[in-house]
């Protein structure tokens, strides 16, 4: 767009002249990012009323976007409206809905998610935004987000105070003598609270639903079934040998819960539907049993909130395998939100899944800024158990924004041996979610996360196991990964059956986005085959019915750790981004490190490639700059593929990519009348292009930055490359 069109517009926005504005409604401008703001931000940034009221509908469409030069003067605008909601767009981009969150305008953003595409990818950001300003997080039900009410403005204030003032002098003296007879004689309201100082008479007001305020630590043989006060704990430890309440609708502040050595029930408190706010609950050296199906040690179900609370653990836990059960700090089940919470300890458990925040997070569910600092390990002994190791939550169908883990994650399944007509079960293991049917974002990862399998398969993902969840056979809940990384070591064992192990997502049939890994990958199957990737190591698909279908899609990503695959029996498939690209999408992506696979040769095969190992999808823009192994007549070795498959009358591209070693696939298209293996990298381009003219093209093709030839040190002075 031209400097004097540029101008024009952000006059008319200025002025909210929608008559202007609408000479400014083509695509060119619809689809523009101007800088870290869409039109329709901007918008809200000028509060431009009459320019949203008149063209909404067409601003809120989904469009390709087209990047921008900046407003310097909307840049300096929002950095004075932001606050402290500023570091969070150092140089990402500000949506509609996270406009109106900063800005806060309550009722707007409530009227605009319903209708606005895709709002739910954007939610974990608006908790995040309305923590900062206001201290509390937005509440969504079905489609409808409510959001916390905002303070009065400075002149409303001022009216207020001096309309109150004459009201306040007249009952100073009757409100001081009434509050000293409640605080004296323990009547509880709002404003005053009953001094538990035994525990008899703290279970007494607990069961009057009392306020209360703890006057020392108390050991409680007995809880409530419901409470819908206030507790205050003032810092004080409450013993605990069974739940404190079944149900709570009211508040718990600054309490410490002590679990003690044979405790019975499934959670602290079993349902919440009220406010924990910085509680710490402490189980140490503990040995629990499997009860429901939710299992936890602050909450089993929480569908309120938990903010600023702490879980310190020692815990052993054990079931029979007979039904579903998941176990977790803070929550067994989430419909609720869980912020800024911390998990410090160790949790071992045998036939019972494991998470370091929730076991699992429901739709309605919402995990922002956790930090989880544990060893976490499952180990399953019995047939059709598949042990579920998570950093963050099992299974995931909300939320999860800006959580961070590090420790150890370990799925380990020890089944007997299955029957030729039986389905084997398989160990997973995750560094945020087993199975993601939601959203995951922001979210970082530094562990030794394993999942090892006798008589099972086995699957770890530095992220996720399953970017996507099927909840029957007629749907699945796609997944999305955006911004988040993951380091340490990602190892897949299996004994009997096949290894599947990523750095993000083992298995990905929806989005990763911008996502990076620096996690040292292994795949390793004594009988089976092994998939190893720096990314995923299955870029797939799936198809619901006729109209329904779902693609996996990886989009500037990159891999810095060495990826392995190794299988003693069968194939093995090793890609610094994909093992297997099996028709999804691979654009703006790299690995900057060894790739390596090895098998028994003869009749099987070892797939390496700097992008992807095996591919018969689409591969655009990607680049390899590492190491790859030797080739010998057992491998399929290649610098972008080591293998491509072209389906019939399918034509393959992969135009604008780059590898290291000399070779350049740019105007390498291939066209397949019949199925077609061939080694596509550079160590075997010739088998393929020797008398075929693409040969000189693939060979000395250039990678089209700007029209020049591209070098290791142009790609990592791009927009895909980061580290």
């Amino acid at each position: 767009m031209d400097e004097k069109r540029r101008e024009k517009l952000i006059e008319c926005i200025r002025k909210d002249d929608k008559v202007a504005f609408g000479e400014f409604m083509t695509p060119e401008v619809l689809s523009a990012i101007f800088g870290r703001f869409p039109v329709l931000s901007l918008l809200y940034l000028y509060n431009a009323r009459s320019i949203v009221k008149r063209y909404l509908p067409e601003l809120i469409k989904e469009r390709p976007r087209v990047k921008e030069e900046p407003f310097r003067e909307a840049d300096r605008l929002f950095a004075a409206k932001a606050g402290k909601c500023l570091r969070y767009y150092i140089d990402a981009e500000v949506s509609p809905l996270e406009m109106l969150a900063v800005l806060g305008r309550g009722r707007e953003i409530e009227k605009l998610y319903p209708i606005y595409p895709n709002s739910s990818r954007v939610l974990p950001m608006i908790h995040k935004i309305y923590f900062t300003r206001l201290g509390a997080g937005v509440v969504v039900t079905g489609d409808k987000l409510r959001v916390p009410v905002e303070p009065l403005s400075f002149a409303l204030k001022k009216a207020l105070v001096r309309f109150a003032l004459i009201f306040l002098i007249s009952f100073a003296v009757i409100t001081a003598v009434t509050s000293f007879v409640f605080v004296y004689y323990g009547v509880g309201s709002s404003a005053s609270y009953f001094h538990a100082r035994t525990a008899e008479d703290a279970i007494e007001a607990l069961n009057e639903d009392k306020y209360i305020k703890l006057e020392s630590d108390l050991t409680l043989s007995a809880g409530t079934t419901s409470y819908a006060a206030t507790m205050e704990g003032g810092g004080h430890i409450l013993y605990l040998d069974r739940p404190f309440a079944e149900l709570l609708t009211g508040e718990i502040h600054d309490v410490i819960f002590v679990v003690k050595q044979g405790f019975i029930g499934d959670a602290v408190i079993l349902r919440n539907e009220g406010v924990l706010d910085n509680v710490r609950v402490v189980a140490e050296d503990i040995t629990l049993q499997k009860g429901g199906e939710y299992m936890g040690l602050l909450t089993a179900v929480n569908a309120g909130t938990i903010k600023g609370c702490t879980a310190v653990m020692g815990v052993s836990i054990s079931g029979e395998g007979g039904g579903d059960c998941f176990f977790a700090p803070f929550a067994g089940s989430n419909e609720g939100l869980i912020h800024d919470c911390t998990a410090d300890g160790v949790v071992t458990a045998i036939n019972v899944d494991v998470a370091g925040v929730a076991g699992k997070n429901g739709a309605g569910g919402t995990i922002t800024d956790c930090v989880v600092k544990s060893e976490l390990s499952e180990s399953a002994n019995i047939k059709n158990w598949t042990p579920n190791v998570a950093g963050v939550s099992a299974q995931n169908q909300g939320a999860i924004y800006g959580c961070a883990v590090t420790g150890k994650v370990t799925s380990l399944l020890r089944a007997p041996a299955v029957a030729e007509d039986e389905s084997a079960a398989s160990a997973y293991a995750a560094g945020v979610a087993c199975v993601n049917g939601g959203s995951i974002r922001a979210s970082n990862v530094d562990v030794a996360c394993l999942a090892d399998a006798e008589n099972g398969y086995a699957f770890a993902g530095g992220t996720v196991v399953f970017n996507f969840d099927q909840v029957s056979q007629e749907s699945i809940l796609p997944g999305t990964i955006q911004t988040s990384s993951a380091s340490g070591s990602v190892s897949a064992h299996s004994s009997t059956h096949d290894a599947y192990c990523a750095g993000v997502a083992a298995i990905n049939y929806y989005k990763i986005e911008s996502c990076r890994s620096s996690a040292a990958v292994s795949a390793t199957a004594e009988t089976g085959y092994a998939f190893a990737a720096g990314v995923t190591a299955r870029n797939t698909y799936v198809s619901i019915d006729l109209f329904t279908q779902y693609t996996g899609e990886v989009t500037t990503c990159l891999s810095s750790g060495d990826v392995s695959a190794t299988s003693a029996a069968m194939n093995a498939y090793a890609g610094g981004i994909a093992a297997e690209n099996n028709q999804g999408v691979i654009t703006s992506c790299g690995h900057t490190a060894v790739v390596t696979a090895s098998t028994a040769g003869g009749t099987v095969y070892g797939f390496i490639g700097g992008v992807v190992g095996y591919n018969y999808g689409t591969v655009d823009r990607c680049f390899f700059l590492g190491t790859l192994c030797e080739y010998d007549e057992d491998t399929f070795v290649g610098g972008i593929c080591g293998l491509l498959r072209l389906p019939f009358a399918m034509g393959h591209t992969m135009e604008g990519s780059y590898f290291s070693s000399g070779a350049h696939a740019n105007g390498a298209t291939l066209f397949g009348m019949n199925y077609y293996s061939l080694r596509a990298g550079y160590i075997y381009s010739l088998a393929f292009f020797e008398n075929n003219e693409g040969y000189e093209g693939y060979i000395e093709g250039i990678l089209d930055f700007g029209g020049t030839a591209a070098s290791a040190e142009d790609i990592k002075a791009s927009e895909v490359y980061y580290e």
